[in-house]
């Protein structure tokens, strides 16, 4: 093989190595997103996670963002997973937001025939964001609930 059939075939090589890396990196975008804005985000899976996130919100005020990453279940039988979130005076912009295509939410699977409860108590703040989150009630009791005709 001549020197000039080499430097082609080198050359051929490049080019193909290039297109791969170029289809992998718009297949995994995520790579691209700097890791420095991770750190104003508080990740939450399970009721607790997302209780520590909001309890972490006066003591971090870097944390501006609550994302909810999955479907998480709620039953007010059990203590440690009612959904029932308590944000109060919280005076500066926070955003609790379900992550893009995860199907995040809350799903209430039981019911207790106790007082029906919020899954949001919002109470003495401003600039509170929710968006991005599937609420459902499998339960029935808020459709069914003689004080809300």
């Amino acid at each position: 093989m001549n020197q000039k059939g080499f430097v082609q075939l080198i050359l051929i090589l490049i080019l193909l190595l290039g297109i791969g890396v170029a289809v992998y990196l718009t297949q995994f975008t995520q790579i691209f997103k700097p890791k420095a804005t991770g750190q104003n985000i508080c990740y939450a899976n399970s009721v607790k996670t997302l209780q520590d996130c909001i309890d972490s919100i006066p003591a971090s005020p870097t944390v501006n963002t609550l994302e909810i990453t999955n479907l998480i279940l709620c039953d007010d039988q059990t203590p440690e997973k009612r959904c029932e979130f308590k944000l109060e005076n919280i005076n500066r912009p926070i955003t609790i937001r379900g992550a893009a295509n995860s199907g995040a939410g809350f799903r209430r699977t039981k019911s207790g025939n106790v007082a029906l409860y919020n899954f949001f108590y919002i109470n003495k703040s401003s600039n509170v964001t929710i968006q991005n989150l599937f609420f459902d009630d499998l339960t029935q009791d808020g459709c069914n609930n003689s004080r809300y005709p």
